[in-house]
């Protein structure tokens, strides 16, 4: 693969537009639709896995935390997905969980590709947990029934959080209408990857997603880095084979 989209968003000269965020985003959720139609959890959904081709495609990569599954029903581990990118109920360790897990992870690289940074980067478990309540509010058992009931549940002094237009404030709309909806807290309020692209405005209207061939994947100082190593690259094999090509005044006539 050519990059991956952690390259992308952590490589400030390259300038990342409204109709880039949305084709990224349309490619990802289009990839999870798929696995979960096919009753595949990811686990493990962050930009460094997030694979780009030279013509520009997005595709999921490391399945190495993937599991089947049948239905919320069947105990799994909460040892899994890299912590930025964890849900609150994994990290309060919940054993039954399904497709929602997935969702939250696809809202953190939605929330990371805007700010061009993590947008909940805890140092443990417990600080990650704290990041999230701390910018989306604690929840409440109005909010989140049962929440209470999980393994790894910890009671947080109560904060009201900030609004998501305070943090993102270039988005549109539309654009945090999805993001708000993908970052619920509770799982059970988080939309499937088939009902955001198919009910949900931000991909029905304006800006338009940016045609996979023409998203930008390199830096222009990378570009013409390469483009002179290349020409250096050619400079030196041209001189190369003129050392070696024969010089016809000293080759011996036969016989």
């Amino acid at each position: 693969m050519e990059t991956d989209l952690k390259k992308i968003i952590e490589d400030r000269m390259i300038q990342l537009s409204a109709s880039d965020y949305k084709s990224y985003m349309f490619m990802l959720l289009s990839g999870i639709e798929y696995l979960h139609s096919n009753w595949i959890l990811h686990r493990d959904i962050c930009p460094g896995n997030l694979l780009i081709s030279s013509d520009g495609i997005l595709k999921i990569g490391d399945f190495g935390l993937a599991k089947k599954f049948g239905n919320e029903d069947q105990r799994l581990t909460p040892e899994v997905v890299t912590r930025w990118y964890r849900a609150p109920e994994l990290l309060m360790g919940a054993r039954y969980y399904g497709k929602a897990v997935d969702l939250w992870s696809v809202g953190c690289v939605f929330a990371e590709m805007m700010l061009r940074m993590p947008y909940f980067a805890g140092d443990t478990e417990i600080d990650q947990l704290g990041k999230i309540f701390w910018a989306l509010g604690t929840p409440s058992e109005k909010d989140w029934q049962n929440m209470d009931l999980l393994p790894g549940y910890i009671q947080f002094t109560p904060s009201e959080g900030s609004p998501l237009t305070s943090l993102f404030r270039s988005a549109t709309d539309d654009a945090i209408e999805l993001l708000k909806a993908l970052l619920t807290l509770n799982p059970h309020g988080r939309p499937s990857a088939t009902e955001v692209l198919k009910n949900y405005n931000y991909f029905k209207f304006a800006p338009i997603k940016t045609p996979p061939e023409k998203l930008i994947l390199h830096s222009p100082q990378k570009i013409k880095t390469e483009e002179v190593q290349m020409d250096d690259h050619l400079f030196k094999s041209e001189i190369q084979e003129i050392k070696i090509k024969p010089d016809p005044m000293h080759i011996s006539s036969p016989g």
